[in-house]
């Protein structure tokens, strides 16, 4: 079997198969008079166990289709952003310049570790955030560059 959606829909279709069969059979010794009656009722409920069988695995079908295009789009931007990364490390690393990175909305920076190797500052002790030591830094540095 190919996938998971088809040895589901197949485990339904024999388990439902299997209970009406039993119930065919249980039925027709507690009725035994009425063998036509009870032979229609169960056609149809065969007749309806595969169609809802066959509706079952349409619909699973279609949510893997789904699924794997998400997975697939996923994927492709976990590429690309470890891709963007392996660049941004590359600069990093070829230049002794202080990188930064600055998520406004959040006001949080994210320095490399040309923090330290310029300034001779950890990048824990220039702070996170805008109120939370890197004004300081801004003012100290400033005055140094003058």
């Amino acid at each position: 079997m190919k996938n998971k959606s088809t040895k589901i829909t197949l485990l339904f279709v024999l388990f439902y198969a299997s209970l009406a069969i039993a119930s065919y059979l249980l039925l027709s010794k507690i009725f035994p008079s009425q063998p036509d009656l009870l032979y229609y009722g169960f056609m149809k409920d065969i007749g309806f166990i595969f169609l809802a069988g066959i509706i079952f695995k349409y619909v699973l079908t279609k949510n893997d289709r789904r699924n794997n295009k998400i997975f697939e789009s996923l994927q492709k931007s976990n590429d690309e952003i470890r891709e963007s990364n392996e660049r941004y490390d590359i600069v990093a690393k070829a230049t002794s310049d202080t990188i930064w990175d600055w998520k406004i909305q959040e006001d949080d920076f994210v320095w490399n570790k040309g923090i330290q190797d310029v300034f001779g500052y950890n990048r824990e002790d220039v702070g996170k955030h805008l109120n939370g030591g890197l004004t300081e830094f801004i003012q100290k540095t400033a005055s140094k560059c003058r």
